[in-house]
Formats: structure tokens, C-alpha cells, sequence
């Protein structure tokens, strides 16, 4: 579908309203009560990002190329004029398909992560990655493995699972785990 100048501004109308279902109103709700005027690209990519659910951003391309952005933190957008035509080589699925969210990057990280029982039969419920291989164990815990461009996003995941995990690699992931656990003791002491 062709997004014309007129349909631009009915959408950019559109968003400035407070919604609770579809993806026109969600995206509606993220962005009300800011001043946002959304160019027809911004639109499209940002309802991609609600029919996505591992996504909590939006890809968008402008002049300084491709970038993401948290839709909820949009202010001041401005109606353009120049029309943005996406190149028909491009896949937002291609480019995200090594993220475990919305940041890309060009490294290469296999993630295993073994899961105690009560964890995996959560792990087990769900599709996490594209990457994904899950290996039952005989405790009934999982291993989960995923290959990964950044571990920026994984991070904090893993350690939302607390004592219910261990990282078995890559060594960088579990450096950078055990540095936030104890910063995060160093800061709870009195």
C-alpha cells in the first residue's frame, strides 16, 4: 500500500488519539500525549514493532540510516516531505534475525544457558529465538542454546532468572554477569 501525503497526516491524527486495542491504537497509545508528527516510514515501522512480540523498538531509516528507536520516547517528530521508498532487498526479519530484541550488531555469540526444573518448564513454554535449540536433561532442567550478534540484550535476561540458571558460555556472558551481581552487591551494602 502506498501512503500518501494525506494518508501521513490521517495517521499522524490518528496517533495523537488514546486507544486500547488494534495496532493503530496501541501505537496511538504509546505516543499520546506527546507532540508527535510521524513521517509514513516511522508509521510503517512502528506498526511492525507492535505485531512483533520479542519487539521493544522500531527500526527506522532516515538520513543517517538505519536506527532504533523506543517508540514511546518519540517527541517532536516532524512531517517530511521527501517520500521513503524501502529498498525492496530489505527484510526487517533478515536484519534482526541474530538480535535477541532490537539491537543489532556484527559479533557472533553462542549463548548456552543449562535451566534448573522449576526455570525450564517455563524455558520449554516458549519460543525465545529464531536460533533457538532446547536439550532436555535428566533433572528435568533444560539447556538452551541460542546464537546471538550482541549479548547487550541477553544480559539482563539471564540475570531475570536469578539462581535459576547457569550460563555455560560464552565466557564474555558470564564475565559481564558476574560484574553487574556485584556491583548490584556492592550498591544493596549499607
Amino acid at each position: 500500500m502506498k501512503i500518501t501525503h494525506y494518508h501521513a497526516k490521517y495517521l499522524a491524527h490518528e496517533i495523537t488519539k488514546r486507544r486500547s486495542s488494534g495496532s493503530v491504537d496501541k501505537l496511538a497509545a504509546a505516543v499520546a500525549g506527546a507532540q508527535v508528527d510521524l513521517n509514513p516510514h516511522q508509521v510503517d515501522a512502528a506498526l511492525f514493532a507492535f505485531r512483533s512480540p520479542l519487539s521493544k523498538g522500531a527500526q527506522l531509516a532516515d538520513e543517517v540510516g538505519l536506527r532504533t528507536f523506543v517508540l514511546a520516547r518519540m517527541k517532536n517528530a516532524k512531517l517530511g516531505t521527501a517520500p521513503f521508498v524501502r529498498p525492496a532487498s530489505f527484510s526487517i526479519e533478515k536484519h534482526l534475525k541474530d538480535s535477541f530484541g532490537v539491537f543489532t550488531a556484527k559479533g557472533s555469540h553462542a549463548v548456552r544457558l543449562k535451566f534448573d526444573a522449576f526455570a525450564g518448564q517455563l524455558v520449554r513454554e516458549r519460543i525465545w529465538h529464531p536460533s533457538q535449540k532446547i536439550q532436555e536433561l535428566a533433572d528435568g532442567g533444560v539447556e538452551l542454546t541460542l546464537q546471538l550478534s550482541s549479548l547487550h540484550e541477553i544480559e539482563p535476561w539471564v540475570l531475570s532468572w536469578g539462581e535459576h540458571v547457569r550460563i555455560l558460555g560464552p565466557a564474555e556472558l558470564k564475565k559481564r554477569v558476574a560484574n553487574r551481581l556485584r556491583s548490584a552487591l556492592e550498591t544493596s551494602r549499607p
